[in-house]
This record gives structure tokens, sequence and C-alpha cells, in this order.
């Protein structure tokens, strides 16, 4: 779903996350950057659950959501 960050075809690889956060940083990868760029990425795996306007946290607030 993300190829500008796990790339296409042959090459499609979670791992290639971290060489595009990597090549991005000076060579060095941010813990915080790294997370945020993964859950935007898987986000969308899930449908439904919790939300705040147009940004879809998928099922990971599941059971903490009220109502």
């Amino acid at each position: 779903m993300r190829p500008d960050l796990f790339g296409e075809g042959q090459s499609t690889r979670p791992g290639n996350l971290v060489v595009k956060v990597g090549s991005e940083g000076w060579g060095s990868v941010d813990a915080t950057v790294l997370l945020d760029r993964l859950l935007q990425s898987l986000a969308p795996l899930w449908e439904g659950g919790a939300a705040e306007r147009d940004e879809a946290f998928g099922d990971s607030f599941g059971p903490f959501c009220e109502g």
C-alpha cells in the first residue's frame, strides 16, 4: 500500500522502511519518526475503530474507547 516506504514488486520489504527513514536522517534512524511512519502506513489495514477528524487510529485504541 505504501511503495514510497516499503518498495515495489520484488523489492517490497518491511525493512525498506528503516532504510528510507535512515536516508532522511543522515544515516541515523529516529525511533519516533520510524514509529510514526509505521503507524501511518499500517493504519489503513484496520477499518473502523477510533478516529479524530480525518485521522484514523485503526483498532489500537479499541479497549480504551467509550461508547
